[in-house]
């Protein structure tokens, strides 16, 4: 696994929707790099972060992340990635400490003294419900991403660096 030269290897990758296709992209990101998704709405920044993360199947073309196949391999690659979304794909109801037990069950790499110290870094409450964070919008919105940031930040941290 650790003789990939590029973190992020794309080649002819499609996703047809109606109305929309992803047609036959391919890029590679070199081990060691960081890179972002520029474009206007509706360009495939999304779907192409979705086909990454196995969420949606892809028409055509390949996906390898450090190496590996993205949907062969899914389990290691998810193991070794972190990814912010807008928003959370954890129901309001749910406070940070649950969150983190979630979490914990799902990635074997979790580590809850680092998780706890991002919630502490970015002032975050540990028990009271996500709810509460959407009282004030810009504050829930920077709310959230900080939430998210902590989550991602911390599962399988020394094992993400290729």
């Amino acid at each position: 696994m650790s003789d990939f030269q590029n973190v992020i290897e794309i080649n002819n990758l499609t996703k047809s929707y109606d109305g929309f296709t992803l047609d036959h992209i391919g890029f590679d990101v070199p081990k060691g790099s960081i890179m972002g998704f520029i474009g206007q709405n509706g360009a495939g920044k999304t779907t192409t972060i979705k086909l990454m993360l196995n969420l949606m199947k892809r028409d055509e073309g390949t996906i390898k992340m450090f190496g590996l196949d993205n949907v062969e391999n899914e389990t290691q690659v998810k193991e070794k990635i972190a990814v912010v979304f807008d928003e959370l794909p954890f129901h309001d109801d749910l406070n940070a400490k649950q969150v983190g037990l979630i979490l914990s069950d799902i990635f074997p790499s979790w580590q809850k003294n680092t998780y706890v110290d991002f919630l502490e870094r970015f002032t975050l409450p540990m028990k009271k419900n996500r709810q509460l964070f959407k009282r004030y919008a810009n504050e829930a919105s920077n709310c959230r991403r900080s939430f998210s940031q902590s989550r991602a930040s911390d599962h399988g941290r020394s094992n993400r660096r290729p």
